[in-house]
């Protein structure tokens, strides 16, 4: 399963393009059928990566797509990432010896977002040369390429972004493998759309009052819940908003 949220004037055609080729490329992979899946995982983001510049339908130049894409078999879970479409694993926490049954979820992150707000990124684009600054009159940090106006990232990581690559943006993933335990319910992956104005406990708690045979209708809440936020926040203006709900638990 994987989300793919494009930027930039092509960024539509890089995100279809990565939908349809990253799996495959992963799938096929020799690390793959050798049961190698993180090195696959990352070699297929690599080689996906090299495709998107290669493609004579789309100019890459200042267009990229982020990528979440995860791999689950019966006792683990893989995720690979670049940018900030997110996941998080849902659990029932347990109960204590002596104590009432807990209520609610817990969250985990497994997917740590690549912004210039992470200090350890922030420094690796700098140290590639990039220039990291934040507009007057803007919000965030963005990364441009030194003495220029461009391209102006949030995200450090990406697939696509010709010139974002040479002020240090990366389409290197930050790969991650866990053991499944048997509370997880649900694995939640979302475009920053959703998480902008959610966290991801909220998130994840709209998603659980809907059974599993519900999934469908779960995820159309949860999007027009952020719909809703962003109308509320920013009047006309709403980020693209993909969510994904992998249920676990058996």
């Amino acid at each position: 399963v994987g989300v793919f949220d494009g930027h930039g004037p092509f960024g539509h055609h890089v995100a279809n393009f990565v939908q349809e080729t990253l799996p495959r490329m992963f799938l096929q992979s020799q690390g793959f059928l050798q049961k190698e899946v993180e090195k696959a995982l990352k070699d297929a983001f690599m080689e996906t990566n090299q495709k998107c510049l290669e493609h004579e339908s789309f100019d890459c130049q200042l267009s990229g797509t982020t990528a979440t894409l995860a791999y689950i078999s019966q006792r683990m879970l893989y995720i690979a990432h670049v940018g900030d479409s997110q996941a998080v694993v849902a659990s029932k926490p347990k109960p204590t010896k002596g104590s009432a049954a807990p209520v609610g979820l817990e969250v985990e992150v497994l997917t740590p977002e690549h912004r210039l707000s992470q200090e350890a990124e922030r420094q690796r684009v700098e140290a590639s040369g990039g220039q990291v600054m934040q507009l007057e009159g803007d919000i965030p940090l963005r990364v441009f390429l030194k003495g220029k106006l461009y391209p102006g990232l949030v995200i450090t990581r990406a697939l696509g972004d010709k010139v974002g690559a040479e002020a240090g943006v990366s389409s290197e993933p930050a790969v991650r493998a866990v053991e499944r335990r048997p509370e997880w319910q649900f694995l939640l992956m979302c475009s920053d759309g959703v998480w902008e104005f959610c966290d991801f406990k909220e998130a994840a708690e709209i998603i659980f009052k809907y059974p599993p045979s519900k999934a469908q209708e779960a995820a159309e809440a949860l999007a027009r819940e952020a719909w809703d936020r962003w109308v509320k926040e920013e009047g006309n203006v709403v980020d693209d908003i993909t969510v994904i709900v992998c249920w676990l638990r058996s």
